[in-house]
């Protein structure tokens, strides 16, 4: 009977182990974002689009070489961009697409900076060269940021 009672013993412990050991953490799904991200999302977007709505009008500042309008326009729309655009990549994206949209962010400042030393130097090839950039680039920031397209 002691045999037989260790045999049994042995094998609940064997039990035990294979069962502790099988046993893993349940993998989880990777982030995405939900119809609420989405939501907020849109809700944060709304004025970004309609400043880039507006990016037509600064073509014109910038075809007919009107430097005081230029660099209000640049002070005045496209001032809180910044904040604007760096609380959408900190707080609303997920932490796999922050890096990508925050590079494109900077991509945009970077030329919007090149833009408003353009116009305070009054040169106006390099203004229109500059612009065709910026819409380029806000273009680019826009496309990266997941939002329903008819919204």
């Amino acid at each position: 009977m002691k045999p037989l009672r260790s045999l049994l013993m042995l094998c609940l412990v064997m039990v035990t182990i294979t069962l502790t050991a099988c046993g893993g953490d349940v993998v989880k799904a990777p982030p995405t974002y939900t119809p609420e991200k989405i939501a907020a999302i849109e809700r944060a977007i709304a004025p970004i689009e309609a400043v880039h709505d507006r990016m037509p009008e600064l073509g014109n500042y910038v075809a007919a070489k009107d430097w005081n309008n230029i660099k209000s326009f640049l002070h005045g729309p496209l001032g809180g961009l910044r904040s604007t655009l760096g609380y959408l990549d900190r707080s609303l994206l997920l932490k796999k697409d922050q890096g990508e949209a925050t590079a494109r962010a900077e991509a945009l400042f970077a030329d919007i900076e090149q833009l408003d030393s353009a116009a305070s130097e009054q040169v106006g090839n390099i203004a229109q060269e500059v612009y065709g950039k910026t819409v380029a680039d806000f273009d680019a920031y826009l496309e990266f940021i997941p939002h329903t397209p008819d919204a």
